[in-house]
């Protein structure tokens, strides 16, 4: 009997062992308003009944400080589980370039949330009330924060989310990226006009970048349309909102050409025709 026992103790200290290698990864999506944003959470296993109690979390966001960030209408996604502001600082020593501002969930052991595996559950949203609208408000991410870093023990900045099925510890594993086929790519980031068109030794290209994104490569390019060679190549800022780019066309012979925009190496949707005249 007390050898049952023991491997009955051995299984469920495995089973408890393999839960709490499963995590959960934290979302961050703007809204095409660039104003408004989403929080959300990713499991990477699927838990039911008491197992998906969470206990506490705390969601880490950062903004560039020069971007006078205001965080305004903080709403939870689901009434049983209340989301609040929490601590707040701006250029803090070790990370001065960013403004840092927690949102914690007040309700303790809340089941207000399913986990299913893979399946994203919104936790709340919130919008920038600041006149700077390429303000790119990002999570945090615990690994490599600047402010981490350099006050970790001092500061309870680190994201963080205990989960009854995942053992107790802090579950947050990471943050997953908005993943968008070139379709969704090309619905969010596009050329809107350039002009004059047709145009003799200088033209503006108008594009738009509604991807929450920053990091990354963005060209501008235009090629001849008869042998599809590129004759002119202009990095451009990555930032979201609406840009105009002036673009020197003195090197160009008169012709047809195509005006493309380019991310990572990759041209996205239709190109622009322009026609050059001498």
């Amino acid at each position: 009997m007390k050898k049952l026992s023991k491997l009955a103790l051995v299984a469920l200290l495995a089973g408890a062992a393999i839960n709490a290698q499963a995590q959960v990864k934290f979302k961050i999506t703007r809204k095409d308003d660039l104003k408004t944003y989403v929080v959300s959470m990713l499991p990477e296993q699927t838990l039911k009944g008491a197992k998906n109690t969470i206990g506490t979390a705390q969601v880490t966001l950062r903004v560039k400080s020069d971007k006078a960030f205001i965080l305004n209408n903080l709403k939870s996604a689901n009434q049983e589980a209340e989301w609040q502001t929490g601590a707040a600082m701006k250029s803090p020593d070790g990370a001065g370039d960013y403004d840092y501002v927690s949102i914690n969930l007040k309700n303790v052991g809340t089941k207000a949330f399913t986990f299913t595996e893979g399946q994203e559950v919104e936790l709340f949203s919130f919008q920038n009330a600041g006149e700077q609208l390429d303000a790119n408000v990002e999570l945090i991410d615990n690994s490599n924060d600047e402010l981490i870093k350099t006050h970790g023990a001092e500061f309870n900045v680190k994201n963080h989310i205990s989960v009854l099925g995942f053992g107790h510890r802090n579950a947050y594993s990471g943050n997953a990226g908005s993943l968008m086929n070139p379709e969704e790519v090309a619905k969010k980031l596009r050329i809107q006009k350039v002009f004059p068109n047709p145009a003799v030794d200088r033209t503006t290209v108008v594009y738009e970048n509604l991807l929450d994104e920053t990091a990354g490569d963005l060209f501008l390019t235009i090629i001849d349309s008869r042998s599809s060679r590129e004759l002119v190549r202009k990095k451009v800022k990555m930032g979201a909102g609406e840009f105009s780019i002036d673009l020197s066309l003195e090197d160009l012979t008169e012709g047809s050409y195509l005006v493309h925009i380019e991310k990572d190496g990759l041209r996205i949707g239709s190109a622009q025709k322009l026609m050059v005249v001498k």
